[in-house]
């Protein structure tokens, strides 16, 4: 009797985590969503219009009636600056917001090539791979990302999700810790780590 209860006790714990581990990624993939806001408002070149956030690992929103506005400002800033890495990661993340991949991927990847030690061309390129569904160009990007920008926790935290949600949680460990050393007081990190642990087996 007593090893029955201990057996229907042990299947009540695993099936408790499990509900967890869904509502926690859940959690996560609306925190991507927010931290990948930043990957289009810190990045934006003074005179292109603001972009709505998106996620890196859901479909892209409906394409703005301004759309077409906005690549074409964009273009005309990069007529001006054709050198100016900001202004290619803009317009990769304007060509996002309508899932046209291959000029999103041709920016992102030039906005690379013009400032290879800008850890925000790396997190704008690990952004664009992700939400075209790259999955091994994503990690080596974010990869990159945060060896640059080894001070900044959003960057950190952004990319730590990522690694978590396809599955590499021994690169999300590190990095979610080291963000957590920067900011000790950030939820959402202590949230993704507990996804690694559990990803892990191990619940504590």
């Amino acid at each position: 009797m007593c090893q029955l209860q201990s057996r229907t006790g042990c299947v009540s714990v695993k099936v408790r985590w499990v509900i967890v581990s869904v509502v926690v990624v859940a959690a996560l993939s609306l925190a991507v969503w927010w931290y990948g806001r930043g990957a289009q408002s810190d990045l934006e070149p003074t005179g292109a219009s603001a972009a709505a956030p998106v996620s890196p690992t859901r479909p892209a929103p409906t394409v703005p009636p301004d759309y077409a506005q906005r690549i074409e400002s964009l273009r005309a800033l990069l007529a001006d600056a054709p050198e100016d890495a900001s202004i290619h990661q803009a317009l990769a993340l304007e060509y996002v917001r309508a899932a046209d991949w291959g000029p999103a991927l041709e920016a992102a990847t030039r906005a690379v090539e013009l400032d290879p030690e800008a850890a925000a061309a790396h997190r704008v390129l690990g952004f664009v791979t992700a939400q075209a569904g790259v999955a091994d160009r994503a990690v080596r990007a974010y990869q990159r990302a945060t060896d640059l920008a080894t001070d900044d926790p959003r960057v950190l935290i952004e990319a730590g999700i990522y690694f978590s949600e396809v599955g590499q949680h021994h690169l999300a460990e590190p990095v979610l810790r080291h963000a957590l050393e920067l900011d000790p007081d950030n939820a959402l990190t202590l949230l993704a780590l507990a996804v690694v642990r559990l990803a892990r087996g191990d619940p504590g």
